[in-house]
């Protein structure tokens, strides 16, 4: 049932109206809220010590649905004489941009929560709002194909696990489905974080680019450890950029499949993307298994590229005066292709491993950059790479502080975790665990960056 307040306030203000004498007001508010009838009224008077008296009154829409909202009001006036006064009200739990002040909409897969979906919530929120997941796997309409709409929000799982939250898109050739859109220059206020999304299928009205997210328009959303798995598309297996600028950290982008290009991404027409502490494996396409560029600049740190294949490109594919910055990465045992192939681009590589693709590692544009800049071409020794464990073992010439190139540190997304000094590990729930654990420390680390930055 609908409820029903009324809130009176008093406030008195002396304020200097710039002259010699000075001036005093005293200010009296009140305010009347109607949640039922989804009104607020605001009546305010003020009288100075001449007795001048000036009111205003202000009526605001309030919202009492589901993630109740009673927007703050900003009211100002001006009294004879030149006074200024404004008198800033904030009713009820609302969000107010900028001032810390937000609301959380909790979503469950069974429509249990304040919102029946995940695009309800998108819809209803504003800035700084967060879209609070339960555990579960989310589908049907409103919980794919979520159009972010260009807002400044956070879509997270609670339990921050993405094996525990999953965007299951059910996509088919019959019926495509996407996860997530990005249409609208969402802003990096805009957060991903703790979601896995599977089973995309691009294809109707947008065409067939970015199997399970698509992104275009300037969008510079962050994802933060998210996995994207079984993506299918001409273009951009799991993901489609175009004209974005997002940050990937600590996410899987792992068999994903586009018919063209971009087994696991691709971006294109001045994409700036991030992908950092990324592990991309198992990809496949025709050009560009892990990663495909054209007209583009992406910068890869930590990242991990791994049994991605491709008729030319096996890792990652740079054309079109596309630039790539390759940092503390490894592409190992690439399938059909070389590890990298440019036409009319090029990329620039420092501390990275490239060992084990079939059609050969420092080739082509790259072959100059082998054995310089603490790049080189040594087995990086993964703990179980079968059955998708890409950590280190404890010997790894990748490892922090191993005997080839020291000063590189960590190559890779996913340090040491087994061999003498680690623990092997031996199932799936395993692999996860260490996943968890390698994100948490990562996040420890930049907290401890950031708060150390002057």
């Amino acid at each position: 049932m609908a409820s029903r307040g009324r809130i009176s306030a008093r406030a008195s203000a002396r304020i200097g109206a710039g002259t010699s004498a000075g001036s005093s007001a005293r200010t009296s508010t009140r305010i009347s809220a109607r949640a039922s009838a989804g009104i607020t009224s605001i009546r305010t008077s003020a009288r100075t010590s001449a007795g001048i008296t000036a009111r205003t009154s202000i009526r605001t829409s309030a919202r009492t649905s589901a993630g109740t909202r009673i927007r703050p009001v900003v009211a100002g006036f001006r009294l004879r004489g030149g006074i200024g006064l404004c008198l800033l009200v904030l009713l009820g739990g609302g969000a107010f941009p900028g001032a810390g002040w937000a609301t959380t909409y909790w979503i469950a897969p069974d429509g249990s929560g304040d919102v029946p979906t995940i695009q309800v919530g998108v819809s209803a929120a504003v800035a700084s709002d967060t879209l609070l997941l339960a555990s579960g796997t989310f589908q049907g309409p409103g919980n794919r194909d979520i159009d972010l709409e260009g807002k400044a929000i956070v879509l997270r799982s609670k339990a921050g696990d993405p094996a525990a939250c999953v965007i299951d898109c059910e996509g088919t050739s019959a019926q495509p489905h996407r996860g997530l859109l990005f249409l609208s220059a969402e802003p990096a206020g805009c957060r991903v974080e703790g979601i896995a999304i599977v089973n995309g299928y691009a294809g109707g009205v947008l065409g067939s680019r970015g199997g399970a997210i698509l992104m275009t328009e300037d969008a510079r959303p962050i994802f933060e450890n998210c996995w994207i798995i079984g993506g299918t598309a001409l273009s951009g297996g799991g993901i489609y950029l175009d004209r974005a600028s997002p940050t990937f950290r600590t996410s899987l982008i792992v068999g994903n499949f586009a018919a063209i290009a971009g087994g696991g991404v691709v971006c294109q027409n001045n994409a700036w993307p991030l992908f950092e502490e990324c592990v991309f494996a198992r990809n496949l396409a025709d050009v560009g298994g892990g990663l495909f560029c054209e007209w583009s600049l992406p910068t890869i740190r930590s990242c991990t590229f791994v049994a991605n294949g491709a008729a030319i490109a096996g890792g990652i594919g740079i054309f079109a005066a596309s630039t790539a910055i390759l940092e503390n990465t490894i592409i190992a045992f690439g399938t059909r292709a070389a590890a990298v192939a440019c036409e009319d681009g090029g990329a620039i590589l420092t501390c990275c491993d490239l060992y084990g693709n079939s059609g050969g590692d420092w080739t082509g544009c790259i072959a100059s950059q082998e054995n310089v800049n603490g790049n080189i071409t040594l087995d990086p020794l993964f703990c179980d790479p079968e059955n998708g464990d890409y950590h280190l073992h404890a010997d790894s010439p990748c490892a922090p502080g191993g005997p080839v190139h020291p000063g590189c540190g960590l190559i890779g997304a996913w340090g040491a975790a087994c061999g003498p000094t680690g623990t092997q590990i031996d199932s799936w729930g395993g692999l996860k665990a260490r996943f968890r654990a390698q994100v948490t420390e990562g996040q420890a680390a930049r907290t401890t960056t950031a708060e150390g930055a002057p």
